[in-house]
């Protein structure tokens, strides 16, 4: 993705340009612009321009004017901004052949975007601007269905760029008023988008940053009491995540303990009775403990087991957290405690006889709203009593620094097999991907390898409930972007159901693994950014799913993965046969016995 800065006419603005290495630089030759540079410092400006290209901005300029210019000035391309006609382009190939060029367009309507494509194939960028360039308005008309190569100006700045991006994919931007206060340029805004852009170009990188804020989220919020804890399990995970025993012993266990790889599966049956783009599921439900849990719950027991702790504690709503660390424990010799809110302990009975048998204590937490967050609160309380040989298993990609960052790092062996799946069984990328969000570690797993693959979309479904209304401290859903606030809660900062005051809200789900009050604050940054879509999913969508799956494919998927397979069917309704769907079924329905043959009307007990 090219970044072009425009309206460059100082040394100060231009070296830092130079030194952060933006692609394109532009000097304005336009007489009336305010933007407007003197040939004599642009030549000597273009001496020192290194790895950056420089683009000579014109309107409607003479072949003499041209001359003139690129006598002196050292650029690479001309950018023509007026009605220059193809006959004039084609002048300007013949006369100067080392030099690119760019043809921009003010584009108000569709029509002109008729006439911008039929410059595509004579010059070497078309650069699409709003009506009035140089206004700091954007684009009035939709370009989502533009079907060539463009760069983007117009009302581009550094809070847009990246919705931008994901709504319109282009090869590359353009900014002058976006590093503008005043009408002149501001190296501070110049060093924030080209921060920008390299965050745009690797997100993949950025979700495993070693500062563990992403954009305005993320962070820990600590007290001076337990910091300590939490920077000692910093650098322990730094030091170990890349390491080749630390790997090697990790991937035997994801292949020989938890059963890796998950197979791709095509859902033909379901694709062929709802109609619309292909339907497949990532079978997260056949490791072992069945559900994606066991992913992480083995590489923070294997970083424990490196840090010389000898207990594991650990939090569960659903139960499939906690069954996974159960299991990791008993088969890595460690002492096993389970916190879980009394409302999930009585409806995931199965897993908490697992966890019992596993060897691991469970301890019913009954104060407060009885659920995961309570759950939490209370494995944070212990692991202040107990820091010296106990090591807290979080089980998602929330909570303060590195947790998110591990989590999503340890599950993001879903989106490694993935890839590799979809390029063998489909031959090509997927186009959209899908998955539940209760915390999110899942949906970051999931969508981690193709996080810079542009093409592919990407949506995280939560739980709708009984509806997306909220009175008071209760709210009948546990849809963070639907009515959620920024704040801090648990030591880190994401999107919480809050109310207005700051309170924590009650939530509903029919699923005990889907009414978190908040999110990762790496989902938070992803959906803000545009990147990754938030929907959610009614209690009602989600029984309806869960029966259609079974019926369909003969596949029982966890009330969590149902809400996925809500909107996956939602999608590919609106989409071509020759399109794909994948949905994250990030856990198996077994556990959910007692709830959904209530919700059927069956009885276990006759």
């Amino acid at each position: 993705m090219l970044l072009k800065l425009c309206g460059i006419r100082s040394e100060a603005s231009f070296d830092l340009c130079v030194a952060l290495g933006v692609d394109l630089i532009g000097f304005n030759f336009v007489e009336t612009s305010r933007r407007h540079i003197d040939v004599e410092l642009a030549s000597v400006l273009s001496q020192k321009k290194q790895t950056s290209q420089l683009v000579g901005v014109f309107l409607n300029p003479s072949l003499n004017l041209l001359r003139n210019v690129l006598d002196r000035v050292d650029l690479d391309y001309i950018q023509l901004h007026g009605d220059e006609s193809l006959e004039f382009i084609q002048q300007c190939r013949q006369e100067f052949q080392n030099v690119g060029i760019i043809k921009a367009f003010k584009i108000s309507c569709e029509s002109d975007l008729q006439t911008a494509y039929l410059y595509n194939q004579q010059v070497d960028y078309l650069l699409l601007d709003g009506s009035k360039p140089g206004s700091g308005k954007e684009i009035a008309i939709d370009l989502s269905r533009v079907n060539f190569d463009f760069i983007l100006a117009g009302g581009v700045n550094v809070s847009n760029v990246e919705k931008l991006n994901q709504k319109y994919h282009p090869i590359g931007f353009d900014l002058a008023s976006g590093i503008e206060s005043n009408q002149a340029v501001e190296l501070e805004k110049i060093k924030k988008i080209k921060n920008k852009f390299k965050i745009m170009k690797n997100l993949k990188k950025y979700m495993l940053n070693d500062s563990g804020h992403f954009g305005e989220y993320g962070g820990a919020y600590l007290p001076e009491n337990i910091l300590p804890i939490f920077e000692e399990l910093q650098d322990a995970f730094y030091k170990y995540y890349k390491d080749p025993l630390f790997l090697e012993e990790l991937y035997d266990l994801y292949n020989n303990l938890s059963g890796r790889p998950t197979p791709l599966y095509h859902c033909k049956n379901l694709s062929n009775q709802i109609g619309g783009a292909q339907i497949y599921l990532k079978n997260e439900g056949l490791n072992h403990t069945g559900a994606h849990k066991i992913n992480h719950c083995l590489g923070q027991a294997l970083l424990a087991k490196r840090m010389g702790k000898k207990r594991i504690i650990a939090e569960t709503g659903a139960g499939q957290h906690g069954v996974a660390t159960a299991t990791v424990a008993a088969n890595l010799g460690l002492e096993c405690v389970i916190y879980m809110g009394a409302k999930d302990y009585q409806r995931q009975k199965p897993n908490v006889y697992y966890m019992q048998k596993l060897g691991a204590k469970v301890v019913a937490v009954k104060h407060g709203s009885q659920v995961l967050k309570d759950a939490i609160f209370a494995c944070l309380q212990d692991l202040l009593e107990n820091p010296e040989d106990t090591y807290m298993l979080h089980g998602t990609v929330c909570g303060p620094h590195p947790y998110p960052v591990m989590n999503t790092y340890f599950q993001s062996i879903i989106s490694q097999e993935l890839k590799e799946q979809a390029i063998k069984q489909i031959g090509k990328l997927p186009d959209s991907l899908v998955a539940c969000c209760g915390g999110g570690s899942n949906a970051m797993g999931f969508f981690y390898e193709f996080l810079d693959d542009p093409d592919v979309s990407m949506t995280i479904v939560e739980a709708g409930g009984d509806g997306i209304d909220s009175e008071g401290m209760n709210a009948k859903h546990a849809a963070r972007f639907q009515s959620g606030r920024t704040g801090v809660v648990e030591g880190f900062k994401s999107v919480f159901m809050q109310t207005p005051d700051g309170h924590i809200q009650n939530t509903s789900s029919i699923s005990a693994g889907m009414d978190y009050p908040g999110v990762g604050p790496q989902v938070a940054y992803l959906v803000n950014s545009g990147r990754v879509s938030a929907a959610y999913a009614l209690d009602s969508e989600v029984l309806e799913a869960y029966e259609l799956l079974a019926k369909t494919e003969g596949v029982f998927a966890a009330l969590e993965s149902a809400h996925a397979l809500v909107e996956a069917i939602k999608i590919a309704r609106k989409m071509s046969s020759d399109k794909t769907v994948i949905f994250n079924m990030s856990g198996r329905g077994d556990k959910d016995l007692f709830i959904v043959s209530k919700k059927f009307n069956f009885d276990l007990n006759e």
